[in-house]
């Protein structure tokens, strides 16, 4: 049995480079964001033979979209993709704000995830109110084999990757630290993409700003304008076009 244990093991720990491997390389990659998640869940997916899987991702209003999933049925994804964090109830909640109840204790990692190998036997030991915790969804959907996992930046918890199965146990506890793993992979790609977004956005607002200023505004590079907003060209007399290359203070570019 220990033989097999540390066979299994190592099987595990050789599967789990591989698949962060991969993952790791994505982000080399030139995907959108859109794309990246999309690998992410097919790499998941083709290493535990998981038929759902779901990547939720946090955004500014409070809501925990799927940005990417595989398997789920559209009903499914119709009552599941706008969980809200501060109104609904439920395990993915709960994982994302990492704030557990007690009926969550047996099903809780000590790095924060929930995982439930048995999803009927888990819930046919709650009480009424204890079941009232969750919603149900995954349950109605038929799935026995449950695991949602943080996806981590840091101290800060940006979404989960959600697995879900109609087999039981399908899904380890070992197998869940490797994934946890993942979502610490996941994390920094997403704060990435996050930033990249962000300097586009400031960019976008600070060319509209310069384009839409009352003001002349100007640059100048070895003697010759190399930008003119509208302003600074009406000033003159010229388009955009015409006054670009343009020497500064000489008759091409002033009176």
């Amino acid at each position: 049995m220990l033989l097999m244990n540390r066979s299994f093991q190592s099987s595990l720990e050789s599967c789990a480079k591989i698949v962060s491997n991969n993952i790791l390389s994505l982000f080399a990659q030139n995907l959108t964001r859109k794309e990246y998640l999309d690998a992410v869940t097919s790499e998941i997916a083709k290493w535990t033979d998981c038929r759902c899987i779901g990547i939720r991702i946090l955004d500014g209003d409070g809501y925990i979209s799927y940005e990417s999933s595989r398997g789920f049925s559209p009903q499914f994804l119709e009552k599941e993709n706008r969980l809200f964090l501060e109104n609904d109830v439920c395990a993915c909640i709960r994982v994302i704000k990492g704030e557990f109840t007690v009926p969550d204790q047996a099903a809780k990692t000590p790095q924060g995830s929930f995982i439930c190998e048995d999803s009927s036997r888990f819930i046919s030991g709650l009480n009424e109110d204890e079941k009232a915790l969750f919603r149900g969804t995954c349950i109605e959907a038929g799935f026995k084999s449950i695991c949602i996992v943080p996806i981590r930046y840091r101290d800060k918890i940006l979404g989960a990757i959600h697995l879900a199965d109609t087999r039981k146990a399908l899904i380890s506890w070992e197998a869940t630290e490797v994934i946890e793993g993942i979502g610490f992979l996941v994390g920094e790609a997403v704060f990435r993409y996050g930033l990249e977004k962000a300097f586009a956005d400031s960019e976008i607002q600070y060319n509209t700003l310069v384009e839409n200023s009352p003001s002349g505004i100007y640059l100048v590079q070895n003697e010759k304008i190399i930008f003119a907003n509208k302003a600074f060209a009406d000033i003159y007399g010229y388009s955009q076009d015409e006054i670009i290359g343009c020497l500064l203070y000489t008759s091409d570019a002033a009176d």
